[in-house]
């Protein structure tokens, strides 16, 4: 499984370039010391996301959950205290 993961890790062209706007809440969190996609290209994403929350961590890397778990917990309430209910 893991095999398969690795050799079709990246997308053929990133969701922005292929759908609509998404106009629902999100969440856009991002480690300031990630070394693996960084957080400066994720605030470029604000445009098609336009109800989303851009969160920049600081003293976090790529596993953002890891290094500031109760951080990340609280955006995520946040996150889910926006979507409605059906």
């Amino acid at each position: 499984m893991v095999g398969r993961l690795a050799r079709s890790y990246d997308l053929t062209q990133p969701p922005e370039m292929v759908g609509a706007s998404f106009s629902q809440p999100a969440l856009i969190l991002c480690g300031r010391d990630d070394n693996v996609v960084g957080f400066e290209d994720q605030f470029g994403l604000l445009g098609h996301y336009s109800s989303a929350t851009y969160v920049a961590l600081a003293n976090c890397g790529h596993n953002a959950w890891n290094d500031q778990p109760h951080q990340v917990e609280s955006h995520l309430v946040q996150l889910l205290e926006r979507i409605p209910a059906t």
